[in-house]
């Protein structure tokens, strides 16, 4: 019995690959161009391959739908196209009953002859990943396009009880390699009772034989010596018949339990396959979800440190800006009317003009966050600076008369910046520039500051005179 069970095994092997396959990948619908053509003599027709080859290849079939109200015949061939440029071909001998259909994806079993198989010796092609997020996890697919060839479709009148089937007595798929004389055949397993005995029957029962495995029962036709024997044999013969009928039953059961747990353990599988992949899914969201939290709280802080940077940066400029505004409100009330007042160069003195004067002032501050505006209380006040025409008619330079000023009102200090003094003239009379003088020391006064004098020049003599040592001739534009 046990070596009786592993032949039924060894049978339904192909059956459970099958079943396996079927369920744990999808089926595909090819687009079928001159359907309209099929449909306008009553047949329908819709091509189907496996997404990708499975344990035992990939598989292609045809779904045929008769839709008129007579049996039709059908006869053709069914060409799958790999992507490696061979065909493997399916013949198609079918009749189909009224308002029937046969074979196409839903059928787990084709009895009809109308599914054939691309193994991996037909065409090796690229890697199909069922699952993008897991490259781990990859197929071949290697049909590329189906195609019918040479389909004849022809009504049937005569009466026909039986069920639609292939008038083919087996089924085969013949593989045509291009640029090649080499083909192949497929043997293809059918699932009828005929794979495990034969039966022929005559008027009168032939002779049995159990030599062979499983006591298989062939008939024969009977002779005229057969005939006469005895009605014991004959009894004989129909209990032994109806003991290989009970155990061809017995075997069926067999069968049919064994194909119900093996989909059960498939089921199983499948189910703890695809909880596997979800439980993956999640982890790998959760991931995703993660890493896209933190790069979130990194981009947010970055965004608060430049925020802060950016809002202390325009603090210290909006303070230094208040600072540099109110040491000009300080300059300008020191400097009163003259504040505004353009000064005018040398060369800007008309002619008939002998001496003229220019007054000038220092004050030293900081303008920054830290330090307080006008800390520095203290400011130099320059007498009135003469200045006279050369002999030769020209004037000292304005560049080197603001020289001489800066170095003597800032001198001593750490940094000699023009915007620490100020210079007002031309005065073309020395009352107006002493009265510039008065009006600046008065208003430093009132404004709490203390007024050093000093003058650039003794006595009011002009800084470009000539001194008695140098000669008279040498006394013009470059005071030589």
């Amino acid at each position: 019995m046990f070596r009786k069970k592993t032949i039924f095994l060894l049978v339904l092997y192909p059956l459970m690959t099958t079943a396996l396959n079927a369920q744990e990948q999808k089926w595909k619908e090819l687009t079928l161009t001159n359907q309209s053509a099929f449909q306008a003599q009553g047949l329908d027709v819709h091509l189907f391959k496996e997404t990708w080859a499975g344990l035992e290849g990939q598989q292609f079939t045809v779904k045929l739908s008769n839709l008129t109200t007579k049996k039709l015949s059908v006869k053709g061939s069914l060409n799958a196209v790999t992507y490696c440029g061979n065909t493997v071909s399916v013949k198609i001998e079918v009749t189909i009953k009224a308002g029937k259909t046969i074979g196409g994806s839903d059928y787990l079993f084709d009895n009809n002859g109308l599914t054939g198989t691309v193994q991996s010796e037909d065409c090796k092609t690229d890697k199909v990943y069922p699952n993008p997020n897991d490259r781990t996890d990859y197929k071949y697919d290697r049909i590329r396009t189906l195609q019918l060839s040479s389909i004849s479709i022809t009504p049937v009148t005569e009466n026909d009880n039986t069920s639609s089937t292939n008038n083919s007595s087996s089924a085969t798929n013949t593989t045509t390699s291009t640029g090649s004389n080499n083909s192949s055949t497929q043997g293809r397993y059918a699932a009828t009772n005929a794979g495990y005995y034969k039966t022929n029957t005559t008027n009168t029962p032939g002779n049995f034989n159990n030599k062979n495995t499983n006591s298989l029962y062939n008939g024969t036709v009977t002779n005229n010596k057969a005939a006469t024997r005895t009605a014991t044999n004959s009894n004989n013969y129909a209990q032994q018949y109806q003991q290989q009928q009970n155990y061809n039953q017995q075997q069926q059961q067999i069968i049919n339990n064994t194909i119900n747990d093996l989909g059960n353990i498939a089921q199983n599988y499948l189910q703890q396959r695809q909880a596997q992949r979800d439980a993956e899914s999640a982890r790998q969201q959760q991931a995703q979800e993660g890493e896209k939290q933190r790069k979130e709280h990194e981009e947010e802080e970055r965004r608060q440190r430049e925020q802060e940077e950016a809002d202390r940066y325009a603090e210290e400029h909006r303070i230094r800006l208040k600072n540099i505004i109110k040491e000009s409100q300080i300059n300008a009330s020191i400097a009163g009317t003259y504040y505004d007042i353009e000064v005018k160069t040398t060369n800007q003195i008309p002619d008939g003009i002998q001496t003229v004067y220019y007054v000038a002032w220092e004050r030293f501050y900081f303008v920054d966050v830290n330090v307080s505006v006008g800390d520095n209380k203290n400011i130099r006040l320059l007498s009135p600076v003469p200045i006279t025409k050369y002999n030769d008619g020209t004037w000292m330079m304005y560049s080197d008369l603001r020289q001489k000023i800066k170095k003597k009102l800032l001198g001593n200090y750490p940094e000699n910046k023009d915007n620490y003094y100020w210079v007002y003239g031309y005065f073309t009379n020395l009352a107006e520039a002493k009265q510039a003088v008065a009006t600046i020391r008065k208003n430093a006064i009132n404004a709490g500051f203390s007024v050093t004098e000093v003058a650039l020049e003794e006595k009011g003599s002009p800084i470009n005179a000539s001194t008695p040592a140098k000669k008279q001739n040498k006394d013009d534009f470059w005071n030589n």
